[in-house]
């Protein structure tokens, strides 16, 4: 979390065409590909901060090989933890390759929790996302697509040890992931839940 975290405080809040050059690093470093903004790159910058502390990732763009990767395993959730979810109907039921991979900063009610991540409202910010288990609707394409996603699961670098610290308590708790991006990045980013957000 502190990379992320300090990633956050360099280049959070800013339209990822603005930050593109950092995104390519990203991509070529921790998701293993030559691509920019125009390349969806959550799963790029959560296994760049997991490798900048000599943990071992998936390695890749996409989100979907936490669930499989060798190299990270499921777990509960704590501070850091790498939620992920799919891309489904509106029912859930028809997963799709695609998702979102993002960190747990903090806890929001119920099954809603603060995560701090890249491709979130196309920049590096909290946002609010339910980990109920139950589909919910994330965003529209530009070509009218109602796109929904599904809560997969928590993980962490296989071999990581979860310690006290990194254990969820009141100082993680938020009204809003409005007040989370605050604390992260001092400055307002208002944000809608699940990943939509506007400056």
């Amino acid at each position: 979390m502190e990379t992320a975290i300090d990633e956050a405080k360099l280049y959070g809040g800013k339209k990822e065409s603005t930050i593109d050059e950092r995104i390519k690093k990203y991509h070529k470093e921790g998701g293993g590909a030559e691509a920019g903004s125009g390349t969806a790159w959550c799963s790029s910058f959560v296994c760049w901060c997991i490798e900048q502390k000599g943990y071992k990732s998936p390695h890749s763009a996409g989100s979907r090989f936490f669930l499989t990767s060798k190299n990270s395993e499921k777990c509960e959730v704590f501070y850091g933890a790498v939620a992920i979810f799919s891309d489904c109907d509106s029912s859930g039921k028809n997963i799709q390759d695609s998702g979102h991979a993002t960190f747990v900063f903090g806890h929001l009610s119920g099954d809603l929790y603060a995560v701090l991540g890249g491709n979130q409202g196309d920049m590096l910010k909290v946002s609010q996302y339910d980990c109920s288990g139950s589909a919910f609707y994330s965003y529209t394409t530009k070509k009218g697509t109602k796109i929904y996603k599904i809560f997969r699961g928590f993980y962490k670098p296989k071999g990581y040890i979860i310690k006290e610290i990194d254990k969820l308590t009141d100082k993680n708790q938020y009204a809003s992931a409005d007040d989370a991006n605050k604390i992260v990045l001092k400055t307002e980013v208002v944000s809608s839940k699940n990943g939509e957000s506007s400056r």
